[in-house]
């Protein structure tokens, strides 16, 4: 778009027309600062859109997209999100859900999309689930919903004094009468949105710039690892500890072995003195055994935390750090590949705080370490399978960028995703107790048989 000049007069509806690729979309992407103008500069009641904070100018906002982008969760899930920076943001659900009972008036034009309608007429009304994309809804249905979550953004509502101020009035009165505590979700009209005037510079501060994708790391991976894993240590050190247990135990059966071995080449005069000593020795083959049990778990649970830690950790500061991309960032790179970088990519880093430490430390025979990686592949695809839900959440939210940045649902995004991670950590804990056990008991189970063996021998 070269050499074009436009004014949009206040209080005034302005439709632009013009062919496919005209520009009609660039427009609307410049003045929500989806993008920045290589040249020129946007202004809003003569105030540099620069000079706004991003944050602020996308609240003042409705953007109802030529293609409605809903998310996957409830009817009214979806036009809660419109509420975002307003002071009915985290108001109760029943007060929200008298406010969308009512037909929206904006001045002497009437608005009248009856979305209450039609979501009364559904078996869950406005807890129906509509589904990925919105694809149980028709394209009109989603059109009024996108609609109510637009129209829910704007604090000109109230300022009109038509039928949609005396309902605030009167459910502010109402709220008065059922409680004498003053409600700390509302917000004073003349302090919320008082005009802000952050510095560009501070808003791009709070962006990461683009990472070329032949750039080489600075610092080393491993010290890069051991400072995300940083508020572990005591946990690592607890782990190291357990891993010099553990791997002494071959170096201490070959001890107990060659005790046994002395105490059978005994004359068969000593009977006595034989059957002493080898049930000696195989009690303590036994208590090795437990020895051995209890802290080859312990090693194994605390490293598994230590990597499920460091995991959650890469893949939530990954995913916050996309969402505070540019919008020119994402029309380079596709959701799949964002989702592809969230998911397996970061799961690997798990392999340097959880199960090689404990090889390395262990120090085990060719037999046990194939065993280690056959169950570290189980393992692995098991936790990919776990997070396929926050994977798909992740992906659906790069999809929707353009939307989620309209509605200021970056940090409303992260929240979930949060959440997310946490219940699927909370899902692995059964296989984080199991794996350990079935690993200890196997590394113990010779232990056990070489105790019965002996015994047995000398019956």
């Amino acid at each position: 778009m070269d050499d074009m000049s436009l004014i949009f007069p206040a209080d005034k509806s302005t439709a632009l027309v013009g062919a496919s690729g005209s520009g009609k979309s660039t427009i609307v992407g410049l003045i929500e600062r989806f993008y920045d103008p290589v040249g020129g500069s946007l202004y809003i009641d003569g105030h540099n859109i620069k000079g706004l904070k991003l944050r602020w100018l996308r609240q003042q906002i409705s953007l109802v997209s030529q293609e409605p982008t809903l998310f996957a969760t409830t009817i009214f899930g979806n036009i809660k999100h419109g509420l975002i920076g307003t002071p009915h943001e985290h108001a109760l659900k029943k007060r929200l859900l008298r406010l969308l009972s009512y037909t929206y008036k904006r001045g002497s034009g009437f608005l009248v999309f009856r979305a209450h309608d039609f979501i009364s007429s559904l078996p869950e009304r406005y807890e129906t689930n509509i589904g990925e994309r919105g694809i149980l809804l028709s394209g009109g249905q989603k059109q009024r919903i996108a609609i109510a979550r637009a129209i829910g953004t704007h604090d000109e509502l109230p300022q009109k004094k038509a039928t949609y101020c005396n309902l605030v009035e009167a459910q502010q009165i109402a709220t008065k009468q059922e409680s004498t505590t003053q409600d700390n979700d509302h917000i004073s009209p003349e302090t919320e949105y008082d005009l802000p005037q952050a510095e560009y510079n501070n808003e791009k501060r709070d962006s990461l710039s683009q990472l070329d994708e032949g750039e080489e790391p600075q610092d080393l991976l491993i010290h890069f690892v051991a400072g995300l894993n940083k508020q572990e240590w005591k946990y690592m050190v607890f782990g190291i500890s357990l891993g010099i247990v553990c791997g002494g135990g071959s170096p201490t059966q070959t001890v107990f072995f060659s005790k046994c071995i002395t105490a059978l080449s005994l004359p068969l005069s000593e009977s006595s003195e034989i059957r002493r000593q080898v049930n000696f020795w195989s009690l303590m083959y036994l208590m090795l055994a437990f020895v051995q049990l209890l802290a080859l778990i312990a090693q194994g649970i605390t490293f598994s935390y230590c990597a499920e830690r460091l995991t959650y950790r890469v893949r939530y500061q990954a995913f916050r750090h996309i969402l505070r991309q540019d919008i020119a960032y994402f029309d380079k790179r596709s959701g799949g590949t964002l989702t592809f970088f969230l998911s397996p990519e970061t799961s690997q880093l798990a392999g340097l705080s959880g199960i090689t430490p404990m090889a390395i430390l262990l120090m085990v025979a060719t037999l046990l370490a194939a065993s280690a990686i056959g169950l570290a592949v189980g393992w692995k695809k098991r936790r990919m399978e776990a997070h396929e839900d926050s994977a798909s959440y992740a992906c659906k939210a790069t999809l929707a960028i353009r939307t989620v940045a309209s509605l200021t649902r970056e940090g409303d995004i992260c929240s979930h995703y949060h959440a997310q991670l946490l219940s699927q950590g909370r899902s692995l804990v059964w296989s984080v107790l199991t794996s350990p056990i079935l690993y200890a008991a196997s590394q113990s189970l010779q232990f056990l048989c070489m105790a019965l063996g002996f015994w047995y021998g000398v019956t």
